[in-house]
């Protein structure tokens, strides 16, 4: 671990502190402070890697993670059917230690607890999890009572200095003369004084004094009382959670209920890695799990009865793999494929998902599909979440489907083709295109970051694209969906009318007399589908104008568009597929759109039988 301390040159002696301390804005007088930012850390070929460097680092790391917790908050309703009680975040010894890739996180919330989930997810606050971090805001030193001198342990608090609350109230908050309302639909409650004197070594029962504050649904405010005047002129702070002069508990969904007495606090689970491969035994995988059937699948989705069998019926940690498709056309060809189908099991209560459970090749799989006609990144983001919820030990999720593919000189992308996510030089696979910072000279800059494939899957592919004698399984797994399915046989060429070339492409130019089917310089591939590898570009945003297209694939090197992949990537370890049913262009149109998701969904059955089970 120290190494490298021979090279460390900072002194954290030589730091300047705020000359008004222990305020809000004093951590920000020491990070601005000139002589301070040109501290050494460690030196480098063109001098020194600066205390500002590090600084400047950090920032954009919390940016980047602030532009996640944006795209998988955006549309607040849907995100409200997230349960409560799993907390998300991020490990801030991870941040502090500059791990990468970076790992979600996940605590586990008692009733007691879950009373400013909604305030957090409203305003878009990143979570980090740590210990010690109770004494971060104190009480002054002439206080008489040690109990509130810093947050207790294990009771839930929140803690917000009143001019971060200030902040918060002209960003996010309405103040009218009956109530506070400091977040979207959430108000401000006190349920006694606001900051009492507490009693604890005069009198004679030595209880404290409650100053803890609550969180309330607006539309649930004409049964309080109207408020007092809050004092948010002064330094201070306030604190958000239980109060059992308040009882009002809330559930993982909807609003909250009196409960006529008072809660026993439990204490706060360790939060833990969302990826299981790093945490083997953790206590995310211990989510309890609601009474809630999905609906039996329509039989004309499923294979003959002769050759498929519903044959058992699994819990959901025997469930490893997941697979989310955007429509119902894809979900229905990795249907098809299933080699066993497996009967329902109970889900998690706040799960909208409908799965389809069962066996391709060794491994027990969970599939779904968004909510019908709803796309992108935050339906996506949702659904991969509730699917997380209710099987707990799914070790990564493959995302199947169709897209829009760019050819090139260098990638000869072809409708009917398959185009599989996989790390170029320093990118993860996936980028999501309309997530950024635009900057001077129409210059737009990427701000988000994505996790890269799994392991697992990378090792497969490896092997896969080694291997010098295919076995023809893609094309059998391609005719299966085609003698189940008559529409999602390959269309003929005549009928496949999109530009694929990059502007200034001569491939086109280039193609063969027999795989052009008009003047227009359209190229159809007459056999099978080709595998490519390379960056997918991922956004909420429908790509049908090629120069708007070509400037993406230039400037990022993408050979796939799609809109859902950057909801998934940092929810569940993922991998995209994607066969391609158009060039992302002004001719888009369903002609391909069968044949294309059956083509990915051959390639996920086909990559599935080469990974070794969990």
């Amino acid at each position: 671990m120290y190494e490298f301390s021979s090279a460390f040159l900072f002194k954290k002696e030589l730091i300047q502190e705020s000359e008004d301390p222990f305020k809000t804005h004093s951590a920000t007088h020491v990070l601005i402070n000139e002589v301070n930012r040109k501290l050494p850390i460690y030196r480098n070929r063109d001098g020194y890697i600066q205390f500002e460097d590090r600084v400047e680092h950090m920032h954009s790391v919390l940016e980047r993670l602030i532009n996640y917790q944006k795209c998988v908050s955006g549309d607040l309703k849907e995100f409200r059917s997230h349960p409560r009680r799993n907390l998300e975040g991020w490990d801030f010894r991870d941040l502090a230690t500059n791990h990468d890739p970076l790992h979600s996180r996940v605590t586990m919330l008692a009733p007691e607890g879950k009373g400013w989930v909604d305030f957090v997810r409203a305003t878009h606050t990143i979570t980090l999890f740590g210990s010690g971090f109770g004494d971060l805001i104190q009480t002054t030193p002439t206080k008489n009572c040690k109990y509130w001198s810093r947050l207790p342990e294990n009771k839930y608090y929140l803690a917000v200095a009143i001019p971060d609350l200030r902040r918060i109230l002209e960003i996010h908050g309405k103040d009218n003369d009956r109530s506070v309302e400091i977040a979207e639909e959430i108000i401000w409650h006190s349920p006694g004084e606001l900051f009492p004197s507490c009693q604890c070594k005069t009198s004679l029962t030595k209880d404290h004094c409650d100053p803890v504050q609550t969180l309330f649904p607006a539309k649930l405010a004409a049964i309080l009382l109207p408020r007092d005047s809050l004092p948010l002129k002064n330094h201070g702070a306030f604190i958000f959670g239980y109060n059992p002069l308040f009882d009002w508990v809330w559930g993982d969904t909807g609003d909250p209920q009196e409960t006529g007495s008072s809660v026993s606090l439990q204490p706060l689970k360790q939060a833990v890695n969302n990826d299981d491969t790093r945490t083997k035994s953790t206590p995310s995988t211990k989510v309890s799990i609601m009474k809630n059937p999905s609906v039996h699948l329509s039989k004309t989705f499923l294979p003959s009865q002769t050759n498929r069998r519903a044959t058992k019926t699994c819990v959901q940690k025997q469930y490893t793999v997941g697979i989310i498709c955007p429509m119902p056309k894809e979900l229905m060809a990795v249907r098809i494929l299933f080699d066993e189908y497996h009967k329902d099991v109970n889900t998690a209560k706040e799960d909208t998902n409908h799965y389809t459970l069962g066996r391709i090749g060794c491994h027990n799989v969970v599939a779904t599909c968004l909510p019908s006609g709803i796309y992108g990144t935050n339906s996506a983001a949702v659904t991969a979440s509730c699917m997380k919820s209710s099987f707990p030990k799914v070790r990564f999720c493959l995302l199947v489907g169709i897209g829009g593919g760019v050819s090139s000189d260098k990638n000869d992308v072809r409708l009917g083709d398959v185009v599989v996510s996989h790390p170029e030089r320093s990118l993860p696979g996936v980028i999501q295109y309309d997530l950024g910072k635009a900057l001077q000279n129409n210059v737009f800059e990427l701000t988000g970051t994505l996790r890269p494939p799994p392991q697992v899957l990378l090792s497969a592919i490896s092997h896969l694209k080694s291997n010098p004698k295919p076995d023809g399984s893609l094309i059998k797994y391609l005719k299966d969906i085609e003698k189940r399915r008559k529409e999602y046989r390959r269309p003929i060429q005549d009928q496949g009318h999109c530009f694929g070339t990059t502007s200034g492409d001569s491939t086109a130019k280039k193609a063969s007399l027999n795989e052009v089917s008009n003047e227009t310089g359209i190229r159809l591939r007459p056999n099978h589908p080709v595998i490519h590898y390379g960056l997918i570009a991922s956004g909420n945003l429908v790509i049908k104008d090629m120069l708007t297209r070509d400037r993406l694939a230039s400037e990022y090197g993408a050979i796939c568009f799609e809109m859902e992949a950057a909801g998934v990537m940092n929810v569940l370890p993922c991998l995209v597929i994607r066969g391609i049913s158009d060039y992302a262009n002004s001719q888009k149109n369903d002609i391909w759109q069968e044949y294309a998701a059956a083509a990915a969904a051959s390639y996920a059955k086909l990559l599935l039988c080469v990974v070794k089970p969990a």
